[in-house]
């Protein structure tokens, strides 16, 4: 932990800077968002309409468990960077109208449709993040720093997004939307101070065609 915080705090930092608005997305789009969507069903029609979103929620988490190698496949060839800079750029509007769509869509159709390309869009975060924040580590460290980082990240700003959104339902999304859009950005933020993230294996040595990330 000295050595960490000591040598290698920097990639530390930006470890837990990349997985604030991941974290804070991925808990909102996989455990927020389907429990409004079953009570927006529920609203319209009763259990039956919770059944139906609940099938709906389980078809579309299907869909983003398909989408994973997809997406480490089209960072194989064009690297991570530019997926987690998509992340940040389209998740920032995307979490918003997100969560106000399933507050007050109930057709089965749209809302899978809405549910699926929320998903694409973590996809962009979920598929690559961890090689990525691996790469920036010398191996003898790499496991405690992404580790660390990670987990104390995802603590704070991940599995309190629930909370977070329940605490400030009754005044409307709105605040909840603000919070998620500033994590978000320094998500943003961080993916483009990212260095590397070429498509190159971990400790690959340096080449002229393969340089290290």
């Amino acid at each position: 932990m000295g050595a960490l915080f000591r040598d290698h705090w920097r990639p530390l930092v930006w470890v837990f800077l990349l997985t604030a608005g991941g974290s804070a997305a991925f808990y909102t789009y996989t455990v927020t968002v389907p429990s409004i969507v079953r009570e927006t069903f529920f609203a319209a029609d009763g259990a039956r309409g919770e059944l139906i979103a609940t099938g709906l929620v389980l078809a579309a988490f299907v869909v983003l468990m398909v989408l994973q190698p997809v997406g480490g496949a089209l960072s194989d060839r064009i690297g991570r960077k530019p997926l987690l800079v998509a992340f940040g750029a389209l998740a920032i509007p995307a979490t918003g109208a997100l969560v106000l769509a399933t507050t007050r869509v109930t057709s089965p159709p749209a809302v899978f449709v809405i549910l699926v390309s929320a998903f694409v869009v973590l996809t962009c975060y979920l598929s690559v993040n961890g090689i990525a924040k691996a790469e920036v580590f010398p191996a003898h460290i790499r496991a405690l720093g992404v580790g660390f980082g990670y987990a104390v990240a995802n603590s704070l700003f991940g599995g309190t997004a629930p909370l977070i959104y329940h605490a400030t339902s009754g005044r409307g999304s709105a605040d909840f939307i603000v919070y998620t859009t500033v994590l978000l950005s320094v998500t943003l933020c961080a993916a483009l101070w990212m260095r590397g993230g070429s498509a190159t294996a971990i400790d690959e040595p340096k080449s002229p065609r393969n340089p290290n990330p």
